[in-house]
């Protein structure tokens, strides 16, 4: 889930996403997609984005639970793990892709075809690249244009993180 000083939002397993006050315990709103939820939802700003299993990101307005937009992330694509926003620029790593989008338009920017099929965990993002584990590699983009700049085997891995220009990759056995 996904929280700020007012709200807790929460993904649930009936294809539901809530936003519950914090201080009562009130829901304040409900959304119900029409398809699986992918992932936990992520704030950013006043909206929550919250990816769909059949490869949809919806932008919803924080407060009102109001659907803003829903884009496709590219035919046959799957939605698996959280969505990794900076900047204005929402990244979506889906089956066999990683797709940027416009947080604020929906736009799609750029789709790039990834290596590795499946996302283990959420991408992360730092001014210059995007960074993704699949089930046995780690994937390196540029975040201006997507362009693939660096690829290293490594399976299992369990999660990734930027300090300055190196990205560690850990897995449970190793990092």
């Amino acid at each position: 889930g996904a929280v700020d000083e007012r709200r807790l939002y929460l993904g649930l397993t009936d294809n539901t996403l809530v936003a519950i006050d914090r201080e009562t315990g009130a829901v304040v709103w409900s959304w119900t997609a029409p398809v699986p939820l992918g992932a936990a939802p992520t704030l950013a700003g006043d909206r929550v984005y919250q990816p769909l299993r059949n490869g949809h990101l919806v932008a919803l307005e924080a407060a009102s639970g109001r659907v803003l937009w829903e884009r496709a992330s590219g035919d046959g694509l799957l939605v698996f793990t959280p969505v990794a926003i900076l900047d204005g620029t929402v990244f979506v790593h889906a089956t066999n892709g990683l797709v940027a989008f416009d947080a604020e338009t929906g736009d799609r920017l750029w789709r790039s075809a990834t290596t590795s099929p499946w996302a283990l965990v959420p991408p992360v993002v730092d001014a210059r690249f995007v960074v993704l584990a699949g089930h046995d590699t780690i994937e390196v983009y540029s975040r201006a244009n997507g362009e693939r700049t660096y690829t290293y085997p490594h399976g299992a891995v369990a999660g990734i993180a930027f300090d300055g220009d190196r990205a560690y990759a850990a897995s449970p056995n190793f990092a």
